[in-house]
């Protein structure tokens, strides 16, 4: 289920899939969104045992940072800006999957 997000998610930035997955460095603003925008649309939407705990999430994106995802809610519950285009991506993303 994270994969088909990850894949989404890198073929809606038009980045390497190996960024997503944390294969790969990070080289610039726009790659580290889509990296950020993937760990919070995971959490959000498979908030399942077996997918959604986080350390499940951090471990599929070979995240080091413990409390990524919690400062990616802090920032989403308080940053309108970046929570409108986490929920366009969120919707696009189930829109997608219905399609599938």
């Amino acid at each position: 289920m994270i994969n088909n997000l990850q894949h989404f998610i890198a073929n809606q930035f038009k980045i390497n899939f190996n960024v997503i997955c944390g294969k790969q460095q990070i080289k610039n603003n726009y790659e580290y969104t889509a990296y950020n925008i993937s760990m919070l649309i995971s959490y959000l939407l498979i908030p399942t045992k077996r997918y959604g705990i986080k350390s499940t999430i951090h471990r599929l994106h070979r995240c080091k940072s413990t409390n990524r995802i919690q400062r990616l809610m802090d920032k989403y519950s308080k940053d309108t800006s970046f929570r409108l285009k986490v929920n366009i991506y969120k919707q696009l993303y189930t829109e997608w999957i219905k399609k599938k």
